[in-house]
């Protein structure tokens, strides 16, 4: 169906191809190095990654599992796309396909949105600015699951919007017309339905709540502006469409919760994934309690620097108001929604971004003819040279002194002067060409998108990979080598998940959250090692007599871990007394 889709003999297909080539090297060329050279980084990339491979290795196809035991925090899909990445991909980009497939979905949803309201320039104008705000830039380089989240979420608004964009109306069309709407619907909730088997109700509840919101405030093409439309017209989906896309999405994860049923999943699995994760997780039981503002200044931080031209785009939008006010009730639907419950994440409003991003890109032209944003622009193409600059020079001199003590010697060592000296040069480019508007006309609109995709992709491509080791437990896969030599032994882990301790360590682990438990699994694995948080590492000789053989130390990130390799007295009854 793709290979004909985009068959050489059709231009149509052609032109799409080339949309999705770009995307993807967009995608690529910021986030690939870190798809495929960083190291997992704690919370979620290496509790991800474990559960894959532990749920592969226990032959479990629908029921996740960590640490041995039942992980019923989150549906299943981004692991089955985590264990299909392994397959195809070389590890860690295979870990991340979850992650570069939704920041895939949302590069292409954006510029197809933007595209089909202004123009192919704005699409991509919009897009680029999407990509490059903070908080999309720090969570589509990572494996999250909120960036699988919003491309699914992104591309099903888009494929709802695109049915009100036909000129043939779905109601009297026949024939491959009518089969094209009845498959851009079906996509659209299938997609939805994924979304819900990612993450929960909110991948139903979000994209078509923000959806219905947009919509309503922009009719079709080639209506009038004074004729009124119900409801329906304006968004293309009557009750009966709405109810059966609806069905549709749900029956995807039901479909999921029988077969996990059916896969031997405790009635404890299913209250744990369907109220506990909803309603008590809503109500705060799971922490990150905020006050009601918190998501709005989130948003604010996260949308950074592009936040600073919102004002100017509201004042010189210039075009159809309507689209404005719906891009802006599509915003303030997904802030409200996330900011009523008492439990809130800046992850949560991912989505928020996407029509922010639309309200600047649509209107960039427009934007920066206006003498604020030329001032705002001027500053940020200053600040990034002079940046990188700063850090060269700090780093440069800090090399051959001694360090503070707030600064880890092994980021010195990893972050060369080099790499500064070279982002303030290309960045150097864009303001070069801003401040020789006169003769780059053409060019002159562009210069600050690329001066923040250039700062992204030195970001991305060269510090954050340099700062690996100090956010990676490396030292494990050495000490497993040393106590742990054999695969099928279990790493033992005292009240602590540490996924990313047992992914380095190449070892499935145990988690014991009593001294009684953890003598247990000593006892069980005979030999091997334990690892502890440095508080909890206390009196270990008295609290495990004959136990205990070795014991270190070692940081990951501001965590601090006590390792402690041990031996059951009863198998080496000649091995002197600790």
């Amino acid at each position: 169906m793709w290979l004909l889709a985009f068959s050489p003999w059709k231009p149509a297909a052609n032109v799409a191809m080339k949309r999705f080539l770009l995307a993807l090297l967009l995608v690529l060329v910021l986030w690939g190095t870190e798809y495929a050279f960083r190291g997992y980084w704690e919370p979620d990339e290496p509790r991800f990654v474990l559960i894959a491979r532990e749920m592969e290795d226990a032959g479990k196809f629908f029921i996740p599992i960590r640490n041995g035991v039942i992980y019923a925090h989150k549906p299943p899909l981004m692991i089955w796309l985590i264990q299909l990445g392994e397959v195809i991909f070389p590890t860690p980009f295979g870990s991340r396909l979850p992650s570069f497939l939704g920041a895939l979905l949302s590069i292409l949803a954006i510029h197809a949105i933007g595209r089909r309201h202004a123009s192919n320039a704005a699409g991509w104008i919009s897009a680029v600015i999407f990509a490059t705000c903070w908080e999309i830039n720090q969570v589509l380089g990572r494996g999250q699951i909120d960036g699988l989240l919003t491309g699914l979420e992104l591309l099903s608004i888009n494929l709802l919007d695109a049915c009100r964009f036909s000129r043939i109306d779905a109601a009297v069309a026949t024939g491959p017309s009518r089969a094209s709407f009845s498959a851009k619907r079906f996509g659209a909730f299938a997609l939805m339905g994924l979304a819900i088997l990612a993450k929960g109700p909110v991948g139903l509840l979000i994209p078509l709540g923000s959806f219905l919101c947009f919509a309503a405030a922009t009719p079709p093409p080639e209506t009038p502006s004074d004729a009124p439309l119900p409801f329906s017209k304006r968004t293309g989906l009557t009750g009966a469409k709405l109810l059966l896309g609806c069905a549709l999405a749900i029956a995807i994860p039901v479909l999921w919760l029988v077969a996990a049923h059916l896969e031997g999943a405790p009635n404890a699995y299913f209250r744990e994934i369907l109220i506990g994760q909803n309603l008590e997780r809503a109500a705060g039981s799971y922490g990150h309690i905020r006050p009601f503002y918190y998501l709005f200044l989130q948003f604010l931080c996260g949308f950074l620097p592009w936040i600073l031209f919102l004002p100017v785009a509201a004042r010189h939008w210039g075009q159809d108001k309507k689209m404005l006010k719906g891009l802006t009730f599509w915003i303030l639907f997904v802030l409200l929604f996330f900011s009523l419950p008492a439990s809130k994440r800046s992850v949560y409003i991912l989505s928020a971004f996407a029509p922010a991003a639309l309200v600047l890109g649509i209107a960039w032209q427009n934007i920066v003819a206006t003498r604020v944003a030329r001032i705002l622009s001027l500053i940020l193409l200053l600040l990034l040279p002079l940046g990188f600059l700063a850090a060269a020079v700090f780093f440069h001199v800090i090399r051959n002194i001694e360090p503070p003590a707030f600064i880890p010697p092994e980021l010195i060592r990893s972050l060369h002067p080099s790499i500064f000296y070279a982002g303030a040069l290309l960045t150097l480019l864009p303001l070069f060409v801003f401040l020789r508007k006169a003769s780059t006309a053409t060019l002159y609109p562009y210069c600050l998108p690329a001066a923040m995709f250039l700062l992204q992709v030195i970001l991305n491509s060269a510090l954050l990979p340099a700062i690996g080791p100090l956010k990676e437990p490396r030292i494990m896969a050495r000490l497993a080598e040393q106590y742990c030599p054999l695969p099928s032994s279990r790493l033992l882990l005292y009240d602590i998940f540490g996924e990313n301790l047992s992914l380095h360590a190449n070892r499935f682990a145990t988690r014991c959250n009593t001294d009684e438990e953890l003598t247990q699994a000593m006892i069980t694995e005979q030999r091997g090692l334990a690892v502890f948080l440095n508080r909890d590492g206390t009196n270990l000789v008295f609290r495990f007599p004959g136990f205990i053989r070795d014991t270190g130390t070692f940081s990951m990130g501001r965590k601090k871990y006590l390792w402690a390799s041990f031996e059951q007295p009863d198998s080496s009854p000649d091995s002197p007394s600790p």
